[in-house]
């Protein structure tokens, strides 16, 4: 099974192995077409039933995702910011709840956003290029897409707080 939006892509693996690929150049940042296309493939596995394992990677050479679309974010008034919010928010509500473990598969930037959809999953596996941080508070913005619950259950809170507030 093969299917795919403009920039996911997903792929069967194996047997209950899926493979989704972000591609949306030059760098993935999550704008609505990679969130549209996050929930289409987890409406599809969810359709399918016999998912076990998703595994999100990338296309892109030197990105995993480069976090929220910051062009978009620039061109929206507040009640289509707030509503942009709650989508990157509920694709990774809905892929920490899934049913299905879930590999971020990261060998290169994971920032913003990025990461934070790389929290999200089950479990996250690193190539030698891969990088994560926080850059958003350098904007004057908080990590809203679950960063800010799920980076101190990963790394602890004197660590997350370092790295949410400092952007290192």
């Amino acid at each position: 099974m093969t299917a795919q939006t403009q920039v996911v892509t997903w792929r069967r693996e194996s047997p209950g192995v899926w493979v989704v690929t972000l591609d949306r150049p030059p760098a993935n940042a999550l704008g609505v077409p990679i969130l549209e296309g996050l929930h289409a493939v987890m409406d599809a596995a969810e359709r399918a039933g016999e998912v076990k394992v998703m595994i999100v990677t990338s296309a892109l050479d030197g990105f995993f995702a480069a976090g929220a679309d910051i062009k978009h974010m620039s061109s929206i008034d507040a009640r289509s910011f707030m509503a942009y919010g709650d989508k990157m928010r509920a694709v990774n509500d809905r892929l920490a709840a899934s049913s299905w473990i879930s590999i971020a598969a990261v060998d290169g930037l994971a920032l913003g956003g990025g990461l934070e959809l790389a929290m999200a999953c089950t479990m996250r596996v690193s190539g030698p290029r891969a990088r994560f941080g926080l850059p958003e508070v350098k904007l004057g913005l908080i990590p809203g897409a679950g960063g800010t619950q799920r980076l101190p259950r990963l790394v602890g809170r004197g660590r997350a707080l370092e790295i949410m507030l400092t952007a290192r």
